[in-house]
């Protein structure tokens, strides 16, 4: 006999240096997205994280990181595992966790934090650093279902950018590489057969989330893996309540898996 599916719906959201003075916003905004397991990026306060968990009746895990901003996981599924990976490389930290969905059922998540800024060859390259060290520690996992969510700070080949409002410095070494966007991060991902999920279900959209108004280009992603691919029911950057246009420098972004 075959297992009820049901909706399992994901969130993922860098609240800027961690969202001291705009607490309240963000508390709003995730409450409102009644996801049973977000990822925070650029987490600051343990007390922040232990408020939004009280408030959303989740568990959480705060993964310890190499820089003063961490990744926080909350769930309201069971977390049956959870830990940190920061080699020394990690510019920040690669949280990592079993969740239980069903009884005996689980998946892995790994929470993703990738070095910035975006745009440029040089960081992109240190960015590759970062994404085979946890490429390798997601292949020793061997988990059967997989879903990486976080700000890769890295651009999909083949998605639009909008250049205008960027600082001098990151437009002078877009002009000093020829005007050529670095992509290569993303592009392996997809190369290891990861989904975007986003992508796979918006074609044509920009999807962007940075900055919140207006957004210019796309460093917020899902990812699952090849098994998952055809359980996505819904990927989308989050607009309202109004308060993303003042809470943080990044979108949110909500995705739904049916498991």
């Amino acid at each position: 006999m075959n297992r009820e599916t049901s909706n399992v719906i994901f969130l993922t959201y860098n609240i800027l240096d961690g969202g001291r003075g705009r607490e309240n916003d963000l508390s709003e905004i995730i409450a409102a997205q009644n996801a049973d397991v977000i990822l925070l990026q650029e987490v600051v306060e343990k007390n922040f994280v232990v408020e939004l968990a009280v408030r959303l009746k989740a568990n959480y895990f705060i993964a310890e990181s190499n820089s003063p901003r961490t990744i926080a996981l909350l769930s309201r599924l069971p977390i049956l595992k959870a830990s940190s990976f920061h080699p020394r490389v990690l510019r920040h930290t690669c949280l990592q966790a079993t969740l239980e969905y069903a009884p005996a059922q689980t998946f892995a998540i790994f929470g993703i934090h990738l070095a910035a800024p975006a745009y440029t060859l040089f960081v992109e390259l240190y960015r590759l650093r970062e994404l085979d060290l946890i490429l390798k520690q997601i292949k020793e996992l061997r988990a059967e279902k997989i879903v990486l969510a976080g700000d890769f700070n890295s651009i999909a080949p083949g998605d639009a950018v909008d250049l205008g409002g960027l600082p001098w410095r990151v437009r002078a070494s877009v002009i000093l590489q020829g005007g050529l966007i670095a992509r290569q991060v993303i592009g392996k991902l997809r190369a290891e057969n990861f989904v975007d999920c986003f992508r796979a279900l918006h074609p044509r959209e920009h999807g962007f989330t940075l900055p919140p108004n207006p957004p210019r280009v796309r460093l917020d992603y899902f990812f699952v893996n090849d098994t998952l691919r055809h359980n996505i029911r819904a990927c989308n950057v989050v607009i309202t309540p109004l308060g993303v246009q003042r809470a943080s420098d990044h979108l949110p972004v909500r995705m739904v898996l049916e498991l």
